[in-house]
């Protein structure tokens, strides 16, 4: 027995473990004797009294016994049953490749969070606050407040503080939403969209239809088609076509919740602050005099993703429910992070954060634009809105082949297709540019490669 007098562990724990691992691997049979605790202290050179409380924590679990006037004897323990190395399927983590040069849509700038100013307001403001030990299942009221206020300034949006909860991520206000209504809905979902979804709603047992995107966003006809109960819907900035939904296609939509009970359409607002005409698009929820429209937003591209801060406007009909199923769904978002962004948010930062981000995106959109322009055989739709482009290059249907090519040169993009639910497919793919995540000198130089990659892959 080898005892490490430099281990952080206790002595008595590290015989423990001796001895419990030597019984399970059957170096000591049952029945078999152990040294007295006088003469293993004696062997190993330690006080009787940390012999002593090994044994005792070796009788506590069943290893040992201890026999009046004989000794320590070993238990019958049975055995534990365990597979050869070669009928084990060993799994490893695969490890995520680098690249030089990112493209993803799905990413910011985190250079430009707002880190310094979030530990100013912990520092100097956190621990003061009345709602720092308070726990509020629908979202701390404070926060509540400040969401409600900047809807109704930025967004047209008006609502009370009872009908805003605080949570953590689409995902989870969905599963808020299904059980409000205890799963007996089905859901259309925009084809292309948000892909992951596709395995929230079949582990909640969702029923639910892809309906393909056309010019004006989700085909209005084919929804109705589905014959659904949700429409999840992004009219401002479709993801990720980037399509804009016209004030048509928004009011059919409308009037579709408007003429049934229990119809309602989820607009997923995601990026909407991000828009670089003169004047932002308003939401669907802006015109919803009937109550219909379940409203949700965030503040991961506008503040940070790392807080994984979002939140739902739900209409008065559902509030009932709602509090209904609350000891399921308390709010996962800690009071420390609901209180950075509400004081963010009351001290003018946000919209300062806003104006600054919208400055730093829309130079990056100008860059690789700028970067583009000249090339031949490619055309770019740039909607105006969000943080990415979209690419076609004339002559080419089979758009893999351009993301492998890039791959290979340490550049990572996606398509359009890559979103598409299950098998279908889309009329017209194309490649997708994020510019959230790099510099605008990086993005020079991956547009670069982008064009050259292109020009190579019509040459083959």
């Amino acid at each position: 027995m080898q005892i490490d007098l430099k281990s952080d562990r206790p002595i008595y724990e590290q015989i423990y473990e001796y001895f419990k691992d030597a019984i399970l691997e059957g170096c000591f049979k049952k029945g078999e004797k152990l040294p007295s605790k006088r003469t293993l202290a004696r062997d190993i050179s330690v006080a009787v009294n940390t012999v002593t409380s090994a044994y005792e924590m070796l009788i506590s679990e069943g290893y040992i016994r201890s026999e009046e006037k004989r000794g320590y004897f070993v238990n019958d323990i049975g055995t534990i049953y365990t597979l050869k190395h070669d009928d084990v399927e060993i799994s490893t983590r695969k490890e995520k490749k680098s690249y030089k040069y990112s493209f993803l849509i799905t990413q910011g700038d985190p250079e430009s969070y707002p880190i310094d100013r979030f530990r100013k307001i912990f520092t100097q403001e956190l621990i003061y606050d009345t709602e720092f030990y308070e726990r509020d299942y629908q979202g701390l009221y404070g926060l509540r407040h400040e969401i409600k206020n900047y809807l109704f300034k930025a967004r047209g949006i008006k609502t009370n503080e009872d009908n805003i909860i605080i949570s953590s991520g689409l995902e989870y206000l969905l599963m808020t939403l299904f059980l409000i209504l205890q799963n007996k809905v089905k859901l259309a979902l925009e084809n292309p969209g948000y892909k992951v979804l596709e395995t929230l709603l079949r582990v909640n047992g969702i029923a639910y239809e892809p309906i393909d995107i056309d010019e004006s966003g989700m085909s209005f006809e084919n929804f109705l088609k589905a014959d659904c109960e949700l429409a999840l819907l992004t009219p401002s900035n479709q993801f990720p076509t980037a399509t804009v939904m016209p004030i048509k296609r928004r009011l059919e939509f409308l009037n579709w919740a408007n003429a049934a009970s229990g119809r309602y359409i989820i607009e997923d607002d995601y990026d909407s602050e991000f828009r670089y005409a003169p004047r932002a698009i308003s939401p669907i929820k802006s015109l919803d005099e009937m109550d219909r429209v379940i409203y949700i937003g965030n503040f991961s591209k506008s503040i940070s993703p790392l807080l994984r801060v979002s939140y739902m406007v739900l209409p008065n009909a559902l509030l009932h429910e709602y509090h209904g199923i609350r000891p399921l769904m308390n709010s996962p978002v800690s009071n420390i992070v609901q209180i950075l962004v509400k004081d963010f948010m009351k001290e003018g930062h946000f919209e300062r954060q806003l104006n600054r981000m919208k400055g730093i995106y829309n130079r990056k959109r100008l860059t690789l634009l700028d970067a583009l322009k000249d090339a031949s055989g490619i055309r770019l739709v740039d909607s105006m809105a969000g943080m990415h482009l979209k690419l076609y290059v004339s002559g080419l249907d089979d758009y893999s082949r351009l993301v492998q090519m890039l791959d290979k040169r340490s550049v990572k993009a996606e398509t359009i297709s890559s979103y598409t639910f299950g098998k279908k497919s889309v009329s017209e793919d194309a490649l997708l540019l994020g510019y959230g995540l790099m510099s605008e000198k990086e993005l020079e130089s991956a547009a670069a490669i982008v064009l050259d990659t292109i020009k190579n892959l019509k040459n083959l």
